[in-house]
């Protein structure tokens, strides 16, 4: 399964893809640099796309599919220990 197959498979954020990085806020969008862009997949907006269905849960702030990878993408300090208490969109996971 690819990334956007995944991303529309996911009943949370299944109408929350973006083109490229769109889904992004436009200051966040500058911090991040594509040496292909033809090689974007799609980015969602996991925090807004799903706060109201789960609002007092950790979420990601986006997701970002680039080639075959998948990125998980936070705008803010953070420890690398405090990764895996924020669950991956569950379709993206496996």
């Amino acid at each position: 399964m690819d990334f956007i197959e995944a991303i529309h498979n996911t009943p949370d954020v299944a109408g929350c893809l973006q083109p490229g990085l769109q889904a992004l806020q436009p200051a966040e969008r500058a911090k991040i640099t594509v040496s292909n862009t033809r090689e974007l997949k799609g980015s969602v907006d996991i925090d807004a796309c799903t706060k109201v269905k789960y609002p007092v849960e950790p979420r990601w702030d986006y997701v970002i599919g680039f080639q075959e990878f998948v990125y998980y993408v936070e705008f803010h300090p953070a420890y690398a220990k405090e990764v895996n208490q924020i669950p991956m969109v569950a379709a993206m996971a496996k």
